[in-house]
């Protein structure tokens, strides 16, 4: 896994998170998702919001979706 070291600016609002959260850029790009290594209690349902969301904007973009989709259904008659 590649690492990447952070400014303590990052650092500080890293730490200071309790759930998963988006990293983004300045322009509000999102980068990725951080999940803090405090979460003692996750409960794997708390990423299902965050999955659907993005799931949505990959599929947003996807100019075949639609015809994958339909093929499936048609797959499964």
């Amino acid at each position: 896994m590649t690492q990447i070291t952070l400014d303590s600016n990052a650092i500080s609002k890293l730490d200071a998170l309790t759930q998963p959260a988006e990293v983004c850029d300045p322009a509000g790009r999102i980068l990725g998702k951080f999940v803090p290594n405090a979460l003692d209690d996750f409960d794997p349902r708390e990423f299902y919001p965050l999955i659907d969301k993005t799931m949505a904007d990959t599929d947003a973009g996807d100019p075949t979706l639609e015809s994958y989709q339909h093929g499936r259904k048609e797959a499964k008659s």
